[in-house]
């Protein structure tokens, strides 16, 4: 071999010999390029994600039921019921306080109500369902008090309220609410809710309804209420039952209020 060829050898196996040693070195203290990893944010900007993300942005609310709210004390309902006001999703809204509001006892209804019309002030609205909910339980646990407050003026209460809290009461006492709703009543409320006792107790007959109606003072709010219901029944007996036809069937003592 040509003394040439031996130092150009010679001189390739120095320089690998001394990359390697460099390379060796770098990798003892943990100087080297690091290795590709999956792409992933900075812990900086991973910190900034966790902390925005707030409990009513999941996607998923742990359903509360009545009979696990019941075993609460109550100021432990309270303080579920205040942090499910807080939540702004709809859905998880009703996942947690609906069944919390079922079990709401006489001696809570009230302070429940306070806490949801505090919150809903301050700016985070509850849904129709929750509120739905809460009359029916007040129906069922005190319902003369509760259509006592309407009648006395709730502005923000409405005809459907009212008949919620007749439907609670039915639940748990269905001739007693009857007889209430029988007697004449002067508030608009009140009168809402004797209606949806008088035609749930009609079951759907039109005739029977009818009859209900004519035991009532012709000129109470009572009858008048009774009267949308009896329209609305009888607008789904067929597609040609127009409000005319109904008015004309009617027996002439109820065309007046009618």
């Amino acid at each position: 071999m040509k003394p040439s060829t031996i130092l150009l050898l010679a001189v390739c196996a120095g320089l690998s010999a001394f990359l390697l040693g460099r390379w060796n070195a770098r990798e003892q203290n943990g100087s080297a390029e690091p290795r590709a990893l999956p792409s992933s944010p900075p812990r900086r900007m991973a910190g900034a994600i966790e902390t925005s993300v707030r409990p009513e942005s999941l996607a998923h609310c742990e359903r509360v039921s009545a009979e696990k709210a019941a075993l609460l004390d109550s100021r432990a309902r309270m303080r579920l019921l205040a942090d499910g006001a807080l939540v702004y999703h709809s859905a998880n809204q009703v996942a947690v306080l609906c069944g919390v509001i079922s079990a709401l006892t006489k001696e809570e209804i009230r302070e429940a109500l306070g806490i949801l019309c505090g919150i809903q002030e301050r700016g985070n609205y509850q849904t129709q369902q929750v509120w739905d909910s809460l009359w029916k339980q007040w129906g069922r646990v005190d319902p003369m008090v509760c259509l006592a407050d309407f009648a006395a003026g709730a502005d923000a209460r409405s005809r459907a309220d009212a008949r919620n809290v007749m439907i609670g009461w039915l639940e748990t006492d269905s001739a007693a609410a009857l007889a209430w709703a029988k007697e004449p009543r002067q508030a608009p409320l009140e009168a809402a809710a004797a209606a949806q006792a008088i035609a749930s107790h009609a079951h759907g007959d039109l005739k029977q309804l009818q009859f209900a109606i004519l035991a009532l003072p012709a000129d109470g709010l009572t009858a008048t209420e009774c009267l949308q219901d009896y329209f609305d029944l009888a607008s789904l007996a067929g597609e040609d039952q127009t409000a005319a036809n109904t008015y004309d069937n009617l027996p002439a003592a109820l065309r007046p209020a009618a």
